[in-house]
């Protein structure tokens, strides 16, 4: 028999991005399922599984920092827009004028917006990532309670 988790998550989209590929989660909610007939096997598959998610998840977190990279850089294109602008239109520049319409540009707001959907999506590889190592620890204690029942029928049978 199979366990895992079937449960929907209300809200929650299952399609995260790396680059342009798109991956579906539901698909780690069956990687995370156990065979209970088959420990084994399960344990066999589960070094691959682990690489394949995890390096989903690096792969993910290079992106964070490359958006990161990339909105840094916008922020300091634009603070030299707007510095130059209110120095030719004799406004007095302050670090909150220059925040205010920063926020504002729609350059910015693009490239936060891109920031905050790669973050979102390296943690969602994360939490697979982590799930994994769960399951490994689960295949573990199965395969362990296995062999310790095994061993008690042995000692019942030898005596």
């Amino acid at each position: 028999m199979t366990k895992g988790f079937d449960k929907k998550l209300p809200g929650v989209t299952a399609q995260v991005f790396l680059e342009d590929v798109e991956y579906d989660l539901t698909e780690l909610f069956d990687s995370l399922k156990i065979n209970e007939a088959d420990v084994t096997g399960d344990l066999i598959e589960q070094p691959g599984l682990y690489a394949y998610w995890a390096m989903l998840a690096e792969e993910a977190n290079s992106i964070v920092d490359n958006c990161r990279r990339r909105l840094e850089l916008m922020e300091s294109i634009l603070d030299e827009e707007i510095r130059e602008d209110a120095r030719n239109d004799g406004e007095k520049i302050t670090e909150k004028l220059i925040e205010r319409r920063m926020v504002q540009e729609k350059r910015y707001k693009e490239r936060h917006q891109e920031h905050l959907d790669a973050k979102r999506d390296a943690a969602l590889f994360g939490i697979g990532r982590r799930s994994l190592e769960q399951r490994m620890s689960a295949l573990i204690a199965i395969n362990s309670m296995r062999r310790a029942e095994y061993a008690s029928v042995g000692r019942e049978a030898n005596q």
